[in-house]
């Protein structure tokens, strides 16, 4: 089962790249320099990030279906896609917290959406689940650490929250860089495991 979930974890994780595009790295550093940058990065980051993960959520399980995997291996990937959703708001949530350079909330945060998988995971094989409970485990692990890094920065402080789309094609310009780099690090270290 840990063989088959990180199979769809690693084919998920080469679309998953295409809804960051750098976009946390480059966050990272721009809220670092001014933490009065988080208003407006923070919120336009998740949005086009989530935009992003609900495009990757059709095409991951189609492709998955075209490549000719069984069902049960495409019902993991749309879920496991799903879950992008999910680290729409962890990524851009853990890099502001990054960015305030409060690592002692990012490893504690971490540790605890460990411990959630582990023993989610570890009860949900036992009730017979099977990978797809490993995936369930996953995904409840990061929503209790989004909430948890929400909580932190708004005890923080984060500013006054501003969405717009016109700065959009900027930011996905400035952080491109950052993305490509990503992505070849991401098929360095998956396309082996999609193999």
């Amino acid at each position: 089962h840990f063989g088959q979930y990180s199979a769809v974890m690693a084919y998920v994780a080469i679309f998953a790249i295409f809804t960051d595009w750098g976009m946390s790295p480059y966050a990272v550093r721009e809220m670092a320099r001014d933490h009065s940058r988080t208003g407006w990065l923070l919120p336009n980051i998740v949005a086009m990030r989530a935009m992003f993960s609900l495009i990757i959520m059709v095409i991951a399980p189609l492709s998955a279906l075209w490549a000719g995997k069984e069902s049960d291996m495409v019902w993991g990937v749309l879920i496991a896609s799903g879950g992008l959703i999910l680290y729409a708001f962890q990524g851009p949530l853990d890099s502001a917290l990054t960015a305030r350079e409060r690592l002692d909330y990012t490893s504690t945060f971490t540790l605890i959406g460990q411990l959630i998988f582990w023993s989610l995971g570890m009860l949900l094989l036992i009730d017979g689940m099977g990978f797809i409970g490993l995936i369930i485990a996953s995904m409840t692990g990061v929503t209790v650490v989004s909430l948890l890094s929400g909580w932190a920065l708004l005890k923080l402080g984060v500013g006054q929250i501003v969405l717009s789309v016109r700065r959009w094609p900027q930011l996905f310009l400035d952080a491109l860089p950052f993305g490509i780099s990503g992505i070849s690090y991401v098929f360095m270290q998956r396309c082996d495991t999609v193999l």
